[in-house]
């Protein structure tokens, strides 16, 4: 599965694991206003904000000294897919989705 993939490349490849669920958790967890903002959200279902999702993976990804990454949980749309290479991918040469079906 792809945790199987995930666990293979970072290893093999030096890639480091981004999980936006587990970055949403984090910042509820340590109560942040993005955190507060996104609670309520996540406990009725919601969707978070694109905007917000995209702050959360490139503020992981500039926080980290590594340069190859694998994301988990986003993009899930073709509109988010558009908005990360836009917004997030910009500074990087090869960004790489896989997607488990």
């Amino acid at each position: 599965g792809i945790n199987a993939v995930n666990g293979f490349l970072g290893t093999e490849f030096g890639y480091t694991h981004v999980s936006t669920g587990d970055l949403l958790r984090s910042e509820v967890k340590a109560g942040s206003s993005i955190g507060r903002e996104v609670d309520s959200i996540m406990r009725s279902g919601g969707l978070v904000p694109l905007s917000t999702t995209l702050t959360l993976v490139d503020n992981a990804f500039r926080a980290s000294s590594c340069k190859h990454f694998l994301i988990d949980g986003f993009p899930r749309s073709l509109e988010q897919a558009h908005a990360f290479e836009e917004k997030v991918c910009y500074s990087f040469e090869h960004c790489l989705c896989l997607e488990n079906m």
